[in-house]
């Protein structure tokens, strides 16, 4: 195990409980936020290690969210879950230094791989 916690934003909560149980035993603690408001406030409360985040959220969405992170600290690793492959999305993703962006449906096996590498990289 890990010894991180995770801030993973999702509007569909279906997908906090999947994210919860394929990694419960990885990581120390996992918090999950249905909008990005909640998340920035989570990530202000908690200060999580790494980010998951969506794109498209209601409230905030996962580029405001980035950037009023990336205001307070430039270097936390960000991952970035889309279900829309637009070309924009990705750009403002790396202007604002996100680490990877996956585009949906994303496997346990994907993430994964990603989510561990941060960790050693931490």
């Amino acid at each position: 195990m890990y010894p991180l916690s995770i801030l993973y934003v999702e509007d569909e909560s279906i997908y906090h409980t999947i994210f919860e149980d394929f990694f419960k035993n990885d990581f120390e603690q996992i918090y999950c936020a249905l909008d990005g408001e909640q998340g920035y406030k989570l990530f202000l409360d908690r200060n999580p290690d790494i980010i998951i985040t969506d794109f498209k959220m209601p409230l905030l969405d996962g580029i405001g969210l980035i950037k009023k992170i990336r205001q307070i600290d430039q270097q936390l690793p960000i991952i970035v879950i889309s279900s829309f492959g637009e070309q924009h999305e990705l750009i403002q993703s790396i202007e604002l230094g996100v680490s990877h962006y996956l585009l949906k449906p994303i496997t346990k096996e994907n993430l994964s791989n990603i989510l561990f590498e941060l960790a050693e990289l931490i």
